[in-house]
């Protein structure tokens, strides 16, 4: 059965392939974008789907626009029954070299904007409650950056780490509720075609320039991280090739947003029917390498360790 969704970062990438995904399935859609205005693709899932698909204005580092969001979503739906976080965007380069305001910047789009959504859609769930079809779910996309770090990622695998952290806490707290709401977490494991990491570049090219100038150890220190920066995109350009599709995500946020199960917590999804070589080696040291781990098992083990935790708090 379908329902009415709420879908951030709706524009493009994975936020549009799960706004077409949700549209194909019969669901209403309160889709939004940081200014308001569809890209000329969501436009064109809007013309097609009028009374199905509505934009609104949501700007994660402005956070009156949340309150403003969920308003207006309410008005066009009497009823939300998913939220998903999707928005979000990367800061890359050494750390040293990249500001604490553009930290901030990336946590309130990563981290604290879904927390605000989700502390603003609560009262509604909490008072909807299961209409007899589906439980109020959230689904926070996060990614296989969470469980392993990278170098020139520090900041954008910190944000994704604390958004899992924040989601299974929660899931342990609003499962426990009289009308108990559904926590999920969709983790892209690898890159992910058709997203925005060009622009993510184009920013960390951006960060050596604003990081000119200082003492003769600071100009070395400069050109020292420029070298391992290049040394890292030859690396980083050579695993892109097993990037998945926005597709093939959407259909995973689909899966968690319309599981039974509404206690599974973890949904993994990558480019190979395998997990990728880092996650397997983060969960299972050098096991993960001497046998075949497949998704399957990776969904069963997650699933064993959050039953596990819960048996302690029940």
């Amino acid at each position: 059965m379908s329902g009415t969704v709420f879908i951030t970062g709706a524009n493009v990438g994975v936020g549009l392939a799960t706004t077409s995904h949700f549209l194909s399935k019969g669901w209403n859609i309160v889709a939004t974008t940081r200014d308001g205005i569809p890209s000329a693709a969501l436009r064109d899932l809007q013309s097609s789907n009028p009374s199905l698909l509505h934009i609104v204005k949501l700007d994660l580092m402005d956070p009156s626009t949340v309150e403003s969001s969920v308003s207006a979503a309410l008005a066009l739906f009497s009823r939300i029954d998913v939220l998903v976080n999707n928005a979000g965007y990367g800061e890359y380069g050494p750390v040293e070299l990249i500001s604490i305001q553009k930290a901030h910047q990336l946590f309130e789009v990563n981290f604290y904007g879904p927390l605000r959504l989700i502390k603003a859609f609560l009262p509604h769930f909490h008072t909807a409650g299961p209409s007899g079809i589906r439980t109020p779910t959230i689904v926070n996309v996060s990614s296989g950056g969470a469980h392993f770090g990278f170098p020139l990622g520090a900041l954008y695998h910190a944000s994704k780490a604390a958004l899992e952290s924040l989601t299974e806490c929660m899931a342990f707290e609003l499962s426990a509720l009289s009308i108990p709401v559904a926590t999920k977490l969709v983790i892209p494991y690898g890159g992910i075609s058709g997203t925005n990491f060009f622009h993510a570049l184009v920013r960390m090219n951006k960060v050596f320039e604003d990081s000119s100038g200082g003492d003769s150890a600071q100009v070395q220190a400069i050109e020292d991280y420029k070298k391992f920066t290049q040394d890292m995109m030859v690396k980083f350009q050579a695993m892109a090739g097993a990037s998945m599709s926005a597709t093939q995500v959407a259909e995973v946020v689909f899966e968690a947003a319309t599981d039974l199960d509404t206690r599974r917590l973890r949904y993994f999804t990558g480019a190979g029917a395998e997990p990728s070589a880092a996650l397997k080696l983060r969960y299972l040291g050098s096991l993960g390498s001497q046998q075949l781990v497949t998704k399957k098992d990776f969904d069963e083990m997650d699933d064993k360790y959050v039953k596990q935790v819960r048996a302690l708090f029940e």
